[in-house]
């Protein structure tokens, strides 16, 4: 996902964030570069992790036990291919380790009172390969500051609805009184499936945020897991 963004004249968005991504597993086998960004999917006959719209990983050697699908970072080998269906590549894996990452539903627009409700605080979308619209997920590495680490920040993506140039939306942050210090930096997600069309076309989506040097946004393409 290419991020284009300009100054603009309004602040933006709003979720609350991990900044540290809690490990659900590791292998002593793995190196630490994840290779590949994927939505996280419990069911009855193991672990599924979606690559992309259309490629599926089966593992062979790890159960998610969390509860619900989430997004998350995996370092994987492929094991083997398996038979594919019409719309979709699928794969057995071998996972060595897993991250998940903070996964909400946008957050309802307040109209004037955004600023109050989800902040008004800087935040920065810091260019990064885990940028990404795809499987109905919105992915973004962000940057804030902290100076006390046990303080609570809230990052928010606020949905303003739709007009002809797609969808709209503000990214906001809320320090709750913690000030700048220490730059930090987290990785969000947020299910945005909801938007998806009959036909299950790519959707563009205009996000807004109040970056440290002002106002920013920047457009995105937003895809959908073929059926």
């Amino acid at each position: 996902m290419k991020f284009t963004s300009k100054i603009l004249t309004t602040a933006l968005l709003c979720a609350t964030a991990a900044i540290s991504l809690p490990s659900c597993m590791k292998d002593n086998k793995a190196d630490e570069i994840f290779t590949g960004l994927v939505t996280v999917e419990p069911n009855e006959s193991g672990t599924r992790f979606q690559l992309n719209d259309s490629t599926s990983l089966i593992s062979t050697n790890f159960d998610y036990k969390g509860k619900r699908t989430v997004r998350g970072l995996l370092n994987f080998s492929i094991v083997e291919n398996v038979e594919n269906s019409r719309s979709m590549v699928n794969k057995y894996v071998k996972v060595y380790a897993l991250d998940t990452i903070l996964t909400k539903k946008p957050a309802v627009d307040c109209g004037v009172d955004n600023p109050r409700v989800y902040g008004k605080d800087q935040i920065a979308i810091v260019n990064d390969w885990v940028n990404s619209g795809e499987d109905g997920y919105l992915t973004l590495r962000f940057r804030i500051g902290i100076s006390n680490l046990n303080s609570s920040h809230m990052i928010s993506l606020v949905n303003l609805g739709k007009d002809m140039n797609g969808y709209n939306f503000e990214f906001r942050h809320a320090a709750n009184g913690d000030g700048i210090g220490q730059l930090v930096d987290g990785i969000i997600a947020f299910d945005l499936n909801e938007l998806a069309p009959v036909d299950r076309s790519p959707v563009k989506l205009n996000i807004k945020w109040e970056g440290f040097n002002g106002p920013e946004n920047a457009s995105v393409k937003l895809t959908f897991r073929k059926k």
